[in-house]
């Protein structure tokens, strides 16, 4: 019986490394890779060993007679990227050879030489995992955030916690002796990028993508107009961001401007019912307002025709999933549908709508869209823009680092940045993940595009392009305290782990997540009391 991929995939391709007969696709260096939502396993090739559902991080690789009432999709989603129906190609010319052909040698560099990470996602992480292998450097991992995770702990979607458990394969690396976590360290406000360059041989930037892009059209900056990007930092949990970005619901409905697989987790999030969502590890500020506020019609407006849908097909299909809801679908040269009430949770995807503006009328906001029948205006309790991240050109000008607007990222090569701000000479400046190659491409893309940033960056030890400073690691600890910067250390970010999963154990859900810096704070300080309590006993 052949095994099949669902939607939880990574795609980080260690199954395809194991994979005996190279049945798994799109393969690292075919076209595709990096940005297909899901790997497919080709039904035809698999010899149902079972090494792929082993090495999968994230179990997302199951028997298709194994697959549950909702994943049976997927046996269908794998078969159909062979049979071409997916729009995939199928062709021997695109996958792998077979034969296992040796992958080129990578040079390993023994220099020991301090180097630091920004960024605890999985760019960051991958980046990390690169550099254990293929360097003795000792590695100070930093974050603005006092838990580690990034993108992993509160950018994935709520509902899909199989894609979350890539966070225990990064654990161990934050285990390992030549790492050293700071949290709650935000670059440019606690440390500038010119005093990492002076105590770091080298500073690899996997910050993301922090910015969200806009339409550039009247009303845009209304109250009731919010983008994707502050959605999820207040329904992942992310501090500061405690107020919520959705105003008082009078209609019980959102529009979202785009059809990217962001805005099919925006339309889950806003539709599935309080008992399903409260399941998940959701954060319970946003559980608390939709228990309240009801937005069960969630209108999802795209330019371009259903066939050039941004979403991908495996998590499309998957909305069949959701209880009770209703999806329908109106293609470019279909008309407006009409927008009646309703029973029951709903989701419509328009597409051929270009966005002409927003109006502000109080309690609820007006959009004005030009389809094919004519010009459409719809009236919502809220506009969510879900059009893709950017670095941001402002922090990008903060840190003295050239912006590429054409990809929302940082201009380099093979992930070197010329850095134009005071950093000191001989100090490499290199990005990784989101930062170097724009928003686009699921967690596993990540791990080639650390490898080729590591790969820069020994090329340039080797060559004598990386000169090694004088002062250590340790100044930037030591630098952090006299600022009076409180951090927490790879100890203190495993207590708040233990402590929110106990949490969420108590109440039958993956975790219940601390919100505010103070609660984290406090999480971690326990553990060092607890620590300096029982060196004392013992002394």
């Amino acid at each position: 019986m052949p095994f099949a991929i669902t939607n939880s995939c990574c795609t980080d391709a260690a199954c395809v490394r194991v994979c005996p007969v190279g049945c798994i696709h799109p393969a690292p260096g075919e076209p595709g890779f990096g940005t297909s939502e899901i790997l497919h396993i080709d039904p035809a090739s698999c010899i149902d060993c079972g090494a792929c559902a082993d090495a999968c991080p994230v179990g997302a690789i199951f028997p298709v007679d194994r697959l549950g009432a909702h994943d049976a999709i997927y046996a269908d989603i794998n078969a159909a990227y062979y049979s071409g129906s997916s729009g995939s190609s199928g062709s021997d010319e695109a996958r792998p050879d077979p034969s296992g052909a040796a992958a080129p040698q990578r040079r390993h560099i023994a220099d020991d030489l301090d180097v630091a990470v920004v960024g605890t996602g999985p760019a960051g992480m991958y980046t990390v995992n690169e550099l254990l292998a293929h360097t003795e450097a000792r590695i100070t991992l930093i974050d603005e955030h006092l838990t580690p995770g990034g993108l992993v702990r509160s950018g994935v979607a709520p509902d899909h916690p199989h894609t979350k458990q890539i966070e225990r394969a990064f654990a161990l690396a934050l285990r390992h002796p030549r790492v050293e976590f700071l949290g709650g360290v935000q670059l440019g406000r606690d440390v500038t990028l010119a005093e990492l360059g002076e105590q770091f041989a080298a500073v690899f930037l996997a910050t993301g993508a922090d910015a969200a892009r806009r339409l550039g059209i009247d009303g845009e900056d209304a109250p009731r107009v919010t983008s994707a990007l502050d959605v999820v930092r207040w329904s992942g949990g992310v501090p500061g961001f405690d107020t919520s970005p959705l105003p008082e619901a009078n209609l019980g409905r959102a529009v979202v401007v785009g059809t990217g697989n962001v805005a099919l987790d925006l339309a889950r999030l806003l539709t599935l019912s309080p008992d399903e969502l409260g399941r998940t590890d959701v954060a319970d500020r946003t559980l608390d307002w939709l228990r309240v506020h009801r937005l069960d019609d969630v209108v999802l407006l795209g330019r371009g025709d259903a066939a050039h849908a941004a979403y991908t097909e495996a998590e499309f299909r998957a909305l069949d999933r959701v209880p009770g809801l209703t999806v329908r679908l109106v293609d470019a040269d279909e008309p407006t549908p009409s927008f009646e009430p309703h029973t029951g949770a709903r989701i419509t995807v328009v597409f051929g709508s270009r966005i002409e503006q927003f109006v502000d009328h109080g309690e609820h906001v007006g959009v004005r869209v030009e389809r094919v029948d004519g010009p459409t205006h719809l009236a919502a309790d809220v506009v969510i823009t879900s059009l893709g991240y950017d670095v941001g050109a402002e922090g990008a000008t903060t840190l003295g680092l050239p912006h590429d607007p054409a990809t929302g990222a940082y201009r380099h090569e093979g992930g070197r940045v010329a850095a134009t701000g005071a950093v000191r000479d001989g100090a490499g400046i290199y990005v990784t993940g989101w930062a170097k190659r724009g928003a686009r491409g699921g967690i596993g893309a990540n791990r080639l595009c650390a490898a080729e940033t590591v790969q820069t960056f020994v090329d340039d030890v080797a060559g004598g392009v990386i000169v090694s400073p004088k002062r250590t690691r340790d100044t930037l600890r030591d630098a952090l305290r006299l600022k009076g910067i409180s951090t927490t250390d790879a100890r203190g970010a495993r207590a708040i782990d233990r402590a929110e999963r106990s949490r969420g154990e108590a109440a039958h859900r993956p975790r219940v997540k601390f919100v505010t810096t103070d609660e984290l704070a406090r999480t971690a300080a326990r553990t060092r009391r607890l620590s300096v309590r029982g060196r004392s006993a013992r002394g």
